[in-house]
């Protein structure tokens, strides 16, 4: 080695960051910084006999609107209505996100972790 090492993992995968935490009401997330990475790793808890639908909108650079972001199929990133916890990987992220939690059916709380990642 020429005293120098390089961490791939550092490379491949983003901090862990904390959306939500234990909410029990329609919210949206602070701005997540994703710069750098291409896609987002989502867990999602849910405690309760409620459902959940989420979400993920982003803009492109640090100034703009958010909005819901579509694939190249016309879908619609997003976990669909949710009754219990998952892991879902979202691709082709831009450098700024947000993830849009809503309450479906009242009698859970959910708690969102995100990963950015590059796959």
């Amino acid at each position: 080695m020429s005293g120098s090492i390089f961490q791939l993992d550092n490379v491949y995968k983003g901090n862990v960051i904390t959306a939500h935490s234990a909410i029990s009401a329609t919210a949206t997330s602070a701005q997540i910084d994703c710069k750098g990475k291409n896609a987002v790793l989502v867990s999602i808890l849910i405690t309760g006999t409620g459902t959940w639908k989420f979400d993920i909108q982003g803009r492109l650079d640090g100034s703009g609107t958010y909005m819901d972001i579509y694939d190249n199929a016309d879908s619609q990133l997003t976990t669909g209505n949710l009754t219990a916890s998952r892991m879902k990987l979202f691709v082709a992220i831009p450098d700024m996100i947000k993830i849009v939690a809503t309450e479906v059916v009242d009698g859970a709380t959910c708690t969102v972790r995100v990963q950015p990642i590059n796959v």
